[in-house]
């Protein structure tokens, strides 16, 4: 909901930060934004952040804790027809 309600109040070309971004739920969410709404990350925006670890053994993978995103300008709202599976 925290995402829903930023891209209203945020303006096209803004910035928004996520925290927990290790999260399921948050990968989640965002990936859905990436792919749906044309938001774009900043990748090195947190290159020299915090890390968490997902998974264990040699299978985990390191993942940033925080991440950028610069919404699309101008803002849109795609039609359900061009819903893209995230």
């Amino acid at each position: 909901m925290d995402l829903y309600f930023l891209r209203k109040i945020i303006r096209s070309g803004g910035l928004i930060v996520t925290d927990d971004s290790w999260a399921p739920s948050v990968r989640t969410a965002v990936h859905y934004y990436e792919q749906n709404l044309g938001w774009t990350e900043i990748p090195d925006a947190f290159a020299s952040g915090t890390l968490w670890t997902i998974g264990a053994g040699l299978a985990a993978e390191a993942v940033p804790r925080c991440r950028a995103f610069r919404l699309p300008d101008p803002s849109f709202e795609p039609p359900f027809e061009e819903f893209r599976p995230f």
